[in-house]
């Protein structure tokens, strides 16, 4: 056992010969400057995140108005519309949202229809 902590105190007496510590700490104006670097990618990246949230917003839009322009056999009129979005999976909100209607229109008619249904 006494061997071994000798080995590792000799492998430790190696290893900062060959990795010398830093010759000087940094002084405060190279923390001032990575700090201030740091702020700058901190920015762009929340610049980034707000340009892609907007283009989400606007192909969640293009994709809704697709689904609700989208020509339904022999559903013309708001009700059926409203059904036939609900059977794609939206949501009450998310089909007010596509067609303009009060979420409460909507909730009632998927309601009265899941009703009917059973």
């Amino acid at each position: 056992m006494i061997w071994k902590k000798k080995k590792i105190v000799q492998d430790a007496r190696e290893m900062t010969k060959k990795f010398p510590a830093a010759k000087k700490s940094p002084d405060m104006t190279e923390l001032k400057e990575l700090e201030q670097r740091i702020e700058e990618k901190l920015a762009l990246l929340k610049a980034l995140e707000a340009k892609a949230d907007r283009k989400i917003e606007a192909l969640e839009k293009l994709l809704y108005s697709s689904m609700a322009l989208k020509p339904q056999a022999g559903r013309t009129d708001r009700g059926e519309e409203i059904l036939a979005l609900g059977e794609k999976g939206l949501d009450a909100l998310e089909i007010a949202k596509i067609l303009g209607v009060p979420a409460g229109e909507v909730e009632l008619i998927l309601n009265l229809n899941k009703k009917n249904s059973q």
